[in-house]
């Protein structure tokens, strides 16, 4: 299971000699969901079943901080809204969400610097 890998040439079209023979595509693929994705599915899905929790336990707690909430406001004994205890189960409910989304962007952004390294190496090293 490949993770992610980078590999950035910026002089020339030679591979380093520790990657001769190696699948090697010009340019530059960098993996970070399909890292995320294969090491959610290792070891035969646990990885799934864990965020598949932690959602569940995000909508839980959103359920109940509300519920409480409106319990105690009933009751005359409310105090301000449990935003944090919001923020929290928000947090966990869209952590399926969140973390592919985070990758997908931040690997856009590595993608965008390293063709423009590699066409500057290209182009105008020389």
């Amino acid at each position: 299971m490949a993770l992610s890998t980078t590999l950035l040439v910026l002089a020339g079209d030679a591979l380093p000699a520790t990657l001769t023979g190696a699948a090697y595509t010009p340019g530059l693929f960098v993996g970070m969901v399909g890292g995320w994705n294969g090491l959610l599915d290792l070891s035969g899905g646990t990885g799934r079943g864990i965020m598949r929790f932690l959602t569940i336990f995000g909508v839980a707690l959103i359920v109940w901080m509300i519920a409480s909430w409106l319990y105690k406001r009933r009751s005359g004994g409310a105090g301000g809204f449990p935003v944090m205890g919001l923020l929290a189960g928000l947090f966990f409910a869209a952590l399926e969400i969140l973390v592919p989304l985070v990758l997908a962007i931040l690997q856009g952004i590595l993608t965008l610097i390293t063709s423009a390294l590699t066409w500057f190496g290209a182009n105008m090293g020389g």
